[in-house]
């Protein structure tokens, strides 16, 4: 946090209240100008300040069958408190904004876009190497909607075609979602030998799965915005994406697209990807260059900007 506050400069005081935080203590020890809550709270709202909420998604809405009744009812249901007392929502892509504004009649122009950005401190290290012995890289937890058991499909299919197959390396939460389902995929397609499940990585551990990746893929059958696109343009892996319209926002041109839902297009993607270096090197180049569209700076400087628009009543309602 201070590392963070000190490139957004001596005048920017962020402080982050927890659960035990009381809206009085808020008020009384900190004397805040503005207020921010990013899903899945919405636990101040205080009168006469400034209230900003962040949406990424809308994963109730898009891709109900990825949580529980509960979640989806909760999530819903902040969502309306959200667009009827926020003075400003902030969001992750255009296609969430256009979501939100559609599922929730939240006034255009008080949904404003701020995409991800890494900050430079994020990733501290060299780019990698060689690839001598490379994989492909899934980073995600094993919620429904990332669509492992497709991809799996998919890589079995891939593997089948050629002699020596690049690994697939899972990386997640082993506990989130379906892992022992997944888990019981790989065994029903006898990939133990092949798929190798890496755990909740973070670090030089998760920056080490990286190192070697020959391609990230990234099957997901629903995204807000698709932060490990991020990752991989800026360490320069070469990124196999489903064709998803919040993804083809943030990359572009810096990834190959195929039909997450269709096994043989995700192994046709993966022969590709694994066969044509010349492929994989368009790819790094253009991620280079997509990359400095999701500057940190830029992202906190709008943040702030619209911040100051709210403090000094130039837009937001009138609390």
């Amino acid at each position: 946090m201070e590392e963070i506050t000190s490139e957004l400069g001596p005048s920017v005081k962020i402080q982050v209240c927890d659960e035990s935080t009381t809206a009085q203590c808020l008020l009384e020890k900190h004397n805040p100008d503005l207020l921010f809550c990013p899903l899945p709270s919405l636990r101040f709202q205080i009168s006469g300040l400034p209230l900003i909420f962040l949406s990424p998604d809308l994963l109730h809405i898009d891709y109900p069958e990825s949580l529980s009744a509960a979640d989806r009812a909760y999530r819903h249901n902040l969502l309306q408190e959200a667009a009827r007392t926020a003075d400003l929502i902030i969001t992750v892509s255009h296609f969430s904004r256009e979501r939100l504004v559609e599922h929730y009649r939240v006034p255009p122009q008080s949904v404003s876009v701020i995409p991800h950005a890494l900050p430079k401190w994020a990733y501290r290290q060299n780019k990698s190497g060689s690839r001598s012995k490379p994989h492909f890289l899934y980073p995600a937890n094993f919620w429904k909607h990332k669509n492992h058991k497709t991809l799996l499909v998919g890589y079995k299919i891939y593997a089948q075609r050629v002699s020596r197959p690049w690994p697939l390396v899972l990386t997640g939460h082993p506990e989130s979602g379906d892992s022992a389902g997944i888990g019981k995929s790989i065994e029903v397609l006898h990939l133990q030998d092949l798929v190798e499940f890496r755990g909740y990585l973070t670090g030089s551990a998760y920056r080490s799965a990286w190192s070697d990746a020959g391609a990230m893929v990234f099957p997901s059958n629903y995204e807000g915005f698709g932060l490990p696109l991020l990752e991989a343009m800026e360490l320069e892996v070469p990124i196999l994406a489903a064709d998803l319209p919040s993804l083809r926002e943030v990359a572009k041109s810096a990834a190959l697209f195929v039909d997450q839902k269709s096994p043989w297009k995700i192994g046709e993607g993966l022969y590709r990807m694994s066969r044509d270096s010349a492929l994989r090197n368009r790819l790094r180049r253009e991620g280079r260059k997509r990359k400095k569209a999701f500057a940190w700076k830029r992202s906190a400087g709008t943040f702030f900007q619209l911040a100051a628009g709210l403090r000094s009543g130039k837009f937001g309602r009138r609390r």
